[in-house]
């Protein structure tokens, strides 16, 4: 009895898990995400714009959203689904953050293109020119993630700040 009970619990819990992003979940694989949204266009951990090479791992998709051409940008750090992006070329800016508070309600109190979405454990960050056409990007994370690298970046000021206190 306590078997089958286990059995319809992880059942449920399973099917309790909404995407994050597109289809996928945080802590996702890249094979995972591969499997899911096929092969992609380019795969890098090099940041093209400086050379530098990036903490994260990046699948690179292409799709057409709101009749824009968008690069579908996915995020692993250690092996696991951090983060993903949409990179607009040409849409309206104003139109793309309607369909997200529509999609997501009010934006985080302060702030004007910043949701916090506690159902899936998700950040969403807008970039862009208000009342603009053309470049965007629309970034969601982990919250899970984002606290935590908050936390070693908080650790590691205070870390600086004591060595520094001790220097004086």
């Amino acid at each position: 009895m306590r078997k089958k009970l286990l059995i319809v619990v992880m059942v449920l819990l399973a099917l309790s898990v909404r995407a994050q992003f597109r289809e996928t979940t945080w802590g996702m694989t890249e094979e995972e995400v591969i499997n899911l949204e096929g092969e992609p266009i380019r795969v890098d951990s090099i940041d093209p714009a400086t050379g530098e090479i990036l903490i994260t791992k990046r699948l690179i998709y292409e799709d057409e959203i709101l009749d824009s051409d968008v690069e579908v940008t996915f995020l692993f750090e250690e092996g696991n689904l951090v983060g993903a992006y949409y990179e607009f070329e040409d849409v309206e800016f104003d139109r793309l953050k309607t369909i997200l508070r529509e999609k997501h309600g009010p934006t985080e109190e302060g702030w004007s293109d910043f949701w916090v979405i506690e159902e899936i454990n998700t950040e969403i960050m807008l970039y862009g020119e208000k009342g603009k056409h053309g470049w965007a990007q629309c970034t969601y994370l982990d919250k899970e993630y984002v606290d935590k690298k908050s936390r070693e970046a908080d650790e590691k000021r205070a870390q600086e700040d004591k060595e520094a206190k001790g220097k004086l």
